[in-house]
């Protein structure tokens, strides 16, 4: 633009213009000892008015630069270009290698790794985008460059990079080639999770059955690959990189002379040669969304209701993969708080739970329960009056894993905590995993409300069943005054389950059935959450 303004003012000096008059009337004084006075003032008036209609046309052409200066910086953040836009690259018979993370050797022909010079003509950018035209001997690039003084840039260029992606059409008449878009944009203040989710969004709509996008990190954690795979293999059209604090994008819109495996050659050459050039880590760890979190985040807190409980989180180091530093980062429960009424006349109570080991020190087993020693403190929730103290074992790396349930049949509420088995809870993506199955590993452990104490009684399963048995005896009792025994199906159970927990053996599940065959149909491995089943309790049974 100020090589534009240049140009406007030499123009305006143009000798035939201001200048040349002047010049004129001084060349006529200089030759004649006698002015014609008439002349002169002819001459002047002239000169005057030429000046008068420069001045003008300058003013006018300044202000109108200035109005569309101030509409483009309050529109849009104009992209500033580099002064070589545009850039062919010949091939010839130069072979290019690289090694990746085994140490082997591989050659690329000049074709294969035109990304090195996507490589080295964007180092110094932090907003850049590349459209190119892969032939058999040429590539032709034509670079678009952002500010890269504000988020805004960083926009202008994703959005122009989304638009030639969407509106991509084929030249007609041209030579048949291979068409690219590169992408390399400050990803600073964006979480890696941010990023993850829009790569899927951006390439995962249309995946057909066995496709998938997957992420991977290498050992020092520094890099993230994404990538869609189909049915285990890598595909070549495209893949993301994070690293540093910048994102790169490599996609192949037409492949029209390459097939799958040629178009794979150039992103494995970007990736070897730019993104880990001089180190031999491999991209090699899977990542999911709880570990993208962990990567930006050290705190999480988590509110649920019925009942109200808030969880909270932070940062801590996943031993299991010691010889995989980027796999360590995971959430550590360090607190949990529950308020809840146990009776529909009882006031709430407040049950805390804190870690009591540091949560950077706690280690996730391979496999069974990351259960570690928490502080349980137990008041009421209005007056904040402490009535008990006491140690539970809880799970560090899940949240939700307790339930208040009226255990015993005596009409309060009570706590079942389970102890999920790590490495089922690490690959699940349930929102509420909370259930007999998911939880298979440890057996619960059971916080038995004495209504007259005012405390939780820790039982085992033997003394629950025991004082399930006399509460239900009682029940039967009065059972000629219109009681019934009900028990409502929760998510997770089965008869067996049920069999076992109310009648203190699972093999007695069949009597369960034959009493409920109506509201259970035919097939007595499949019981519905919320069917309420009637009971026959045997007095000592």
């Amino acid at each position: 633009m100020n090589q534009n303004w240049f140009k406007i003012g030499t123009s305006m000096r143009n000798p035939s213009g201001f200048d040349f008059m002047i010049a004129k009337w001084q060349r006529q004084r200089e030759g004649n000892s006698v002015f014609d006075n008439q002349e002169r003032n002819k001459l002047i008036y002239r000169g005057m008015g030429v000046a008068l209609t420069a001045v003008v046309f300058m003013m006018a052409v300044i202000l109108a630069i200035a109005l569309k200066k101030r509409d483009d910086t309050q529109e849009t953040v104009v992209l500033t270009i580099q002064e070589e836009t545009h850039k062919t690259i010949v091939f010839g018979a130069e072979q290019r290698t690289t090694k990746n993370s085994w140490g082997e050797v591989t050659a690329y022909s000049e074709r294969e790794s035109f990304t090195h010079y996507l490589i080295n003509n964007s180092q110094e950018q932090d907003y850049v985008m590349a459209e190119i035209t892969v032939g058999e001997d040429k590539a032709d690039f034509d670079w678009t460059f952002g500010e890269g003084i504000s988020p805004k840039s960083r926009k202008d260029v994703v959005a122009q990079y989304l638009y030639e992606k969407e509106h991509f059409a084929l030249q007609e008449n041209t030579t048949p080639a291979d068409y690219w878009l590169f992408l390399k944009i400050k990803t600073e203040g964006i979480y890696d999770l941010d990023i993850w989710h829009g790569v899927q969004e951006a390439w995962g709509g249309n995946l057909e059955k066995y496709h998938d996008i997957s992420a991977f990190v290498n050992e020092t954690g520094r890099v993230c690959s994404l990538r869609e795979y189909n049915d285990g293999t890598a595909l070549g059209r495209w893949i993301v990189y994070i690293k540093d604090d910048f994102l790169y994008v490599l996609e192949c819109l037409e492949n029209q002379i390459s097939d799958s495996k040629e178009l794979n050659l150039p992103i494995r050459y970007f990736y070897y040669m730019g993104i880990l050039e001089g180190s031999l880590d491999e991209c090699t760890w899977g990542m999911d969304d709880e570990l993208f979190y962990w990567r930006d985040h050290d705190k999480r807190v988590t509110t649920l209701e019925n009942p109200h409980r808030i969880y909270t989180q932070t940062v801590g180091t996943d031993d299991r993969w010691s010889h995989f530093p980027g796999k360590t980062p995971c959430g550590i429960l360090e607190k949990a708080e529950y308020i809840v009424s146990l009776s529909e006349q009882s006031p709430e109570i407040r049950v805390c739970f804190t870690l009591k080991s540091n949560a950077a020190d706690c280690y996730l087993p391979d496999i069974g329960a990351a259960d570690y020693l928490y502080a349980m403190e137990v008041s009421e929730a209005e007056s904040g009056k402490v009535l008990q103290n006491g140690e539970v074992l809880m799970c560090v790396d899940a949240v939700d894993t307790l339930r208040f349930e009226d255990l015993d049949k005596d009409g309060f509420l009570d706590m079942h905590i389970v102890y999920p088995d790590h490495a089922v809870v690490s690959e699940s993506n349930a929102e509420d995993q909370f259930s007999y199955t998911y939880y298979w590993y440890d057996p619960p452990s059971y916080w038995i409300w004495n209504s007259s104490e005012k405390i939780f009684e820790h039982m085992s399963k033997r003394d629950l069943s025991e004082r399930l048995n006399e509460n239900l005896t009682g029940q039967q009792e009065a059972g000629s005054m219109g009681v019934k025994n009900i028990v409502v199906v929760q998510e997770g159970d089965s008869l067996w389950g049920i069999a076992e927990k109310y009648l203190g053996d699972g093999r007695k599940y069949r009597i369960i059935y034959d009493r409920n065959r109506a509201v259970i149909g035919d097939n007595p491995d499949l019981i519905l959450p919320g069917v309420e089943l009637v009971l026959e309790i045997v007095a000592n049974r």
